[in-house]
């Protein structure tokens, strides 16, 4: 994984711990259920792309969206694709970043997608000028937030300049004719900001490090009174990061401090229920120092639902989380498993997990982020695994 906005494994903790709570818990974890496991695209590195990093979105008619950290065309445009999967799991690409100025560079969030069936997203680098802000080394740009049209006409709706000192990350919100989303700050804690298609952008709140938080990375909601909500990797009171609300006049609220044993480094954007509730997860922190799911009620009272225990029931999970009528939770962890190459699991209400699918690398991939349920069936991509010589991802179907 080559993404700059995931955060590399803290080596602070106390690992001989967790590794004896991995297997004293060991023993509670539910086995695996039978899921019917279907590769739809294996990546190659070249026209095709390579190194998928987010969940997919899904039209009306069958059809699958994402986007690839690299690849495109070798050697000349190796700054990422979006590319779609019919519904026959054939893969063409209907954009590639290029390596000029005026156009962006290597995709750093998810896709969203409007009622026309306009895609929207941003990318780490390039934009106006093409030389500006150069993280990684040798990169380009600033980074923009991007539209592609139904028929694949791209634009970009803005451009993050060196000035700002700041690199947009995780995916935009979009609401009605308005994007929300947030940046990380190349000299500062980043931002959340707001774009409209006629007024610009506008920044809604700066972060600035420490105690107020850092790094919101992972993407925001919105509930009906026009309050956005969000996390932040970094800062806090005790430096692993928090959940904060901002209202429509951009006025933070910090709801919860992480501290550790109640998670650490949030990993994936938040999940809101029908009463308010919040639902996450964390890198990191908890009773195996791996990670947790967690929930933030209304009350901002935290309860851990489940803390990852590592082996085959995988570790440090990362990407989106849904919930379905039953209340039980999906997603994906980056390592663990049979193979240490991640997992896809389920979570009940009463914090119970069950692996859905233990990834071998290859040919089935590893690194999984994120999921989508569509039409009865959990679809996925991994950063690597898949051709044994490339390792640069795949896309999948779980279906039971």
């Amino acid at each position: 994984m080559t993404s700059t906005s995931k955060k590399p494994q803290r080596s602070g903790w106390i690992w001989a711990l967790a590794l004896i709570c991995v297997l004293i818990s060991i023993a509670a974890s539910q086995p695996a259920e039978a899921q019917t496991y279907t590769i739809l695209h294996t990546f190659t590195a070249g026209a095709d792309g390579a190194e998928p990093q987010y969940w997919l979105v899904g039209d009306a008619n069958g059809n699958l969206y994402g986007t690839t950290w690299a690849g495109g065309c070798n050697p000349a445009c190796n700054y990422g694709t979006v590319y779609k999967i019919d519904v026959n799991g054939n893969e063409s690409v209907i954009h590639v970043f290029p390596s000029y100025e005026g156009d962006g560079e290597q995709p750093s969030s998810a896709l969203v997608m409007d009622s026309a069936g306009n895609l929207y997203g941003t990318t780490q680098n390039g934009g106006t000028p093409e030389y500006g802000c150069a993280q990684p080394p040798g990169a380009t740009g600033c980074g923009t937030v991007y539209k592609l049209t139904a028929n694949a006409q791209e634009s970009v709706l803005y451009n993050f300049l060196p000035t700002s000192a700041q690199i947009p990350t995780g995916p935009v919100l979009l609401n009605g004719g308005k994007l929300y989303g947030a940046a990380s700050g190349t000299t500062s804690g980043g931002l959340v900001y707001q774009l409209g298609t006629s007024s610009g952008l506008a920044m809604l709140y700066q972060f600035t490090g420490g105690t107020d938080g850092a790094e919101p990375f992972q993407g925001l909601i919105r509930n009906k009174a026009g309050n956005l909500y969000g996390t932040t990797e970094d800062g806090g009171t005790s430096g692993v990061g928090t959940v904060f609300m901002l209202d429509p006049a951009g006025n933070k609220t910090t709801l919860h401090n992480f501290t550790g044993p109640d998670g650490a480094y949030p990993s994936g954007p938040l999940l809101m229920d029908a009463t308010g509730n919040l639902y996450g997860v964390t890198r990191e922190g908890g009773t195996s120092l791996i990670g947790t799911l967690f929930e933030l009620d209304t009350n901002n009272n935290l309860t851990v639902l489940y803390s990852f225990i590592g082996g085959s029931q995988g570790a440090y999970p990362s990407g989106n989380l849904f919930r379905d009528g039953a209340g039980n939770f999906y997603g994906t962890t980056e390592q663990g498993g049979g193979s240490k190459d991640g997992t896809v699991y389920k979570v009940t209400p009463a914090g119970a997990e069950t692996v859905l699918h233990a990834f071998t690398g290859s040919p089935d991939g590893e690194s999984p982020s994120g999921l989508l349920y569509y039409r009865g069936a959990l679809y996925g991509t991994t950063g690597g695994g898949g051709d044994p010589t490339c390792q640069c991802g795949i896309v999948y179907k779980l279906s039971q």
